[in-house]
């Protein structure tokens, strides 16, 4: 079976806006979204991967919503630090994705027991 020859990694949903961040970049409109409705909409899907990982001995559930969305509102685009959290409604931007790569690498090193002693 594949199991037997495959490990998989899903990643959890992450925030969707319900516009790009072309208004928020413009006319600073529709920056933000509530954590809280957001999490409650992608609920399902995460509870079916988490499902999945508790069932299959090599599934995992990589999750960075906390990362990206560490207060009660999400941000699409940063004023402040002029970062843009998110390209489109759902696809994390490159700063983003840069951002989140020593997250994923720790959740990596982590959850596969990657530890490298020197």
């Amino acid at each position: 079976t594949l199991q037997e020859y495959a490990t998989l990694i899903f990643i959890a949903p992450t925030p969707v806006f319900p516009t790009g961040p072309e208004s928020c970049v413009l006319l600073e409109k529709h920056c933000t979204i509530n954590k809280a409705e957001d999490l409650q909409r992608r609920q399902p899907v995460y509870d079916l991967l988490k499902t999945f990982e508790r069932r299959y001995e090599k599934v995992f559930v990589y999750d960075a919503y906390e990362e990206i969305c560490p207060g009660t509102e999400c941000v699409i685009y940063d004023h402040k630090a002029d970062t843009l959290t998110f390209m489109d409604q759902d696809h994390l931007s490159v700063e983003e994705s840069v951002k989140l790569s020593t997250h994923f690498d720790a959740w990596l090193s982590k959850t596969f027991d990657l530890s490298v002693s020197q």
